[in-house]
């Protein structure tokens, strides 16, 4: 398929609104797409987020801003996230050793399995899915850098 055809409009103004309007209905796709991948281990793309933040820390402890540097969504609510992922059994929340004041956040075994066996699920929908070659996607990823105003800001 083709842009023009997938919102059934026939010109653009100019090469960069087509590649605008592209964009944003690439990215519409890929929120879909992870949501319906989330969506039966009752996750959202956010509190997977947290989990692999948790896991690449474990086993220390990780505070909330440690994990709010790492999200994706700067307006995430990091603490309404990990209030959820401790619900389920997927984290816990201790007081800090180091700072009564503070609260550290692990994950728990569960959390780590679920993490595993997810991250191993994207990356073959991944495979499957985002069908570029390696080249492809490298060439990709360098031209919407140069979109980005601060490229290094994307993927913390």
């Amino acid at each position: 398929m083709s842009i023009e055809k997938d919102i059934k409009q026939k010109a653009f103004v100019n090469p960069y609104q087509k590649l605008a309007v592209n964009l944003m209905f690439t990215n519409n796709w890929l929120v879909s797409e992870m949501h319906q991948f989330f969506k039966p281990h009752d996750l959202t793309e956010q509190q997977f987020t947290v989990l692999c933040v948790l896991k690449e820390r474990y086993p220390n402890p990780v505070r909330v801003n440690c994990i709010l540097e790492n999200m994706r969504d700067e307006m995430s609510n990091v603490s309404r996230l990990v209030d959820k992922l401790c619900k389920k059994g997927l984290a816990v929340r201790c007081q800090a050793q180091s700072d009564k004041r503070a609260v550290d956040i692990t994950i728990t075994p569960e959390g780590i399995a679920l993490t595993q066996v997810l991250q191993n699920q994207l990356q073959n929908w991944q495979a499957q899915a985002l069908v570029l070659t390696d080249t492809e996607a490298t060439q990709l990823q360098v031209l919407l850098n140069k979109i980005y105003p601060n490229p290094s800001e994307i993927c913390k």
